[in-house]
């Protein structure tokens, strides 16, 4: 199965995301997956003047099959 899921994450002070929201996905089966791995990810913190501090981003997750190996191969 391919696809695309568009995923609205919030992202907290320390860089981890906090939130999830799916924004689109095409077909609906791959929205799980694509939220349980944004969810695992751990991201440089964004600052502000020198401070942390929380933000929202938009994390286009594609699938698509494909014959070459995998690349870590």
């Amino acid at each position: 199965m391919q696809g695309r899921v568009l995923v609205e994450i919030g992202v907290g002070e320390p860089g981890n995301v906090a939130r999830t929201t799916v924004v689109c996905e095409s077909p609906k089966l791959l929205a799980d997956p694509a939220v349980s791995s944004l969810s695992q990810w751990k991201l440089r913190p964004h600052t502000y003047r020198g401070v942390p501090v929380k933000v929202r981003l938009r994390q286009p997750i594609t699938f698509k099959l494909g014959d070459d190996p995998a690349p870590w191969q």
